[in-house]
């Protein structure tokens, strides 16, 4: 298949037919998600299975997988981040249809005709991002003190605040 007939499909039509599709896109076609990690190398494998559910919601559901590197904020060296997204989402066409959307779903408001796959896919791997990448507890290179170590290095600290007490109690 093509990548334009995979970017942009008809969402609705795949699920009246209960279609799947499979993609491997490289990282570095992914621009957003591109401009997020540190380096834009290696692919990004996506089954995505279209279906109606016994409710009559159209859906999209399936696993979004691969391996970006983002800057560990801990050590700000490169740490590697397996990413394995699971999508359930429900087609719909307007704002009203996505509030009404059953639990289980996020809505996914298709107002054209057609649904770009590579924007769905880059959309759901951003949202799977953490906020603040860290290596695990003592993986990082740069070893930080801890609290323990840090309280017990400063004993007999004054409070810097102490010289308003004594102000207070001058009055």
């Amino acid at each position: 298949m093509s990548k334009d007939k995979q970017r942009a499909i008809d969402p609705f039509v795949l699920a009246e037919r209960g279609q799947s599709r499979c993609l491997r896109i490289q990282v570095s076609e992914l621009k957003r998600l591109s401009s997020l990690v540190r380096h834009s190398q290696g692919a990004i494998e996506a089954n995505l299975k279209f279906g109606v559910d016994e409710q009559g919601i159209r859906y999209i559901a399936g696993t979004i997988k691969g391996e970006v590197a983002v800057q560990c904020q801990r050590c700000m060296e490169d740490m590697p981040l397996v990413l394995d997204v699971d999508v359930s989402v429900a087609i719909v066409r307007t704002d009203e249809q996505a509030n009404r959307v059953p639990e289980g779903y996020e809505p996914c408001i298709v107002d054209r005709e057609t649904l770009s796959l590579f924007d769905l896919v880059e959309d759901e791997l951003i949202l799977s991002l953490p906020d603040i990448a860290k290596h695990p507890e003592g993986v990082c290179s740069s070893v930080l003190p801890s609290e323990a170590e840090l309280t017990s290095q400063s004993p007999g600290r004054e409070n810097p605040f102490a010289v308003l007490a004594d102000l207070k109690l001058a009055k």
